[in-house]
């Protein structure tokens, strides 16, 4: 087996890695097959990722004959172990038998409409929360999220006319495409109903050579986001484990999604925070566009 290791000198990360969590307690895993299937392909290399010391550093484990493939595979075991807990940081894994912590939230709500108060109970569970509905101490709904990227989950109380409703956001990126999302959920008749939702799709990759014509319109962007906002505004927070929404309501001061991904651009395009969303969002598309342009 061939192990390599290397320190990469001059390498950057543009994504903001840190909103998910301290970069020394940051791993990427990747691992490599001849195929897809067990049945007519092998493992033949693992790598890993790490931040240590300011600097990114990489591993990789590669079996130089198939033979080889069971022995990479209890390396890799044992040495993703060393990796994560001695290199990058990462406190063992509590052992403990204890109950998880639960939370009786303030609120009260009546998303059934049958005039019994509702009680909220917010739970924690390994990697996530789980928010449980209870009426007379028997639970008649449950929602949970994950602080891994793809279980993001945002759930608020919000109450428009007098009526309680559950409402459901989800502004997902993966690799600057996005899908921004919103239902809006009563639990009448006993069963979650949907009363009004909406999504918009769009990209910030405007300056990439592979997305030659990026569908980027901010007037539509921006109607979306006065639309969530009117509805955040009109909420209270129950469940929320998505980091980079939760980063954006702690830098406002309140439920307000301003687009965290604006600020990550200086000197290319920095908001200008005596302007509309809107002009903000032209004012990107110019800087981006701009400089596809000239690269």
């Amino acid at each position: 087996m061939r192990i390599s290791e290397e320190t990469l000198e001059n390498f950057t990360i543009t994504y903001p890695l840190d909103r998910l969590a301290p970069l020394e307690r940051v791993l990427f895993l990747d691992i490599e097959t001849t195929g897809f299937t067990a049945k007519s392909s092998y493992l033949y290399l693992i790598g890993c990722a790490y931040f240590l010391g300011g600097k990114w550093h990489t591993i990789q484990w590669m079996a130089q004959a198939y033979e080889q493939e069971g022995d990479q595979r209890s390396y890799d075991t044992l040495n993703y172990a060393e990796v994560a807990g001695e290199l990058c940081a990462y406190p063992p894994a509590p052992d403990t038998q204890d109950e998880p912590a639960v939370t009786v939230l303030e609120w009260t709500p009546d998303l059934n409409r049958n005039s019994i108060p509702e009680e909220l109970r917010l739970t924690e569970l390994d990697g996530g929360l789980r928010l449980d509905i209870l009426e007379n101490g028997t639970v008649i709904h449950s929602e949970e999220g994950y602080f891994a990227h793809a279980g993001y989950t945002s759930i608020f109380l919000c109450t428009l006319e007098g009526k309680d409703y559950l409402l459901f956001y989800f502004p997902t990126m993966y690799h600057g495409d996005c899908n921004y999302s919103y239902q809006l959920v009563s639990l009448e008749k006993g069963a979650p109903t949907t009363v009004r939702e909406n999504s918009i799709a769009f990209t910030i990759n405007l300056d990439h050579p592979l997305f030659p014509d990026p569908h980027f319109d901010p007037e539509e962007i921006a109607a979306f986001m006065d639309e969530i906002n009117d509805l955040l505004a009109r909420s209270v927070q129950l469940l929320n484990t998505d980091a980079d929404l939760a980063g954006t309501f702690q830098e406002a001061g309140r439920l307000v999604d301003t687009l965290w991904w604006l600020d990550i651009w200086d000197p290319v395009f920095t908001r200008n925070p005596g302007k509309s969303l809107l002009e903000n969002l032209t004012d990107f598309q110019d800087a981006m566009l701009g400089q596809a342009g000239t690269g």
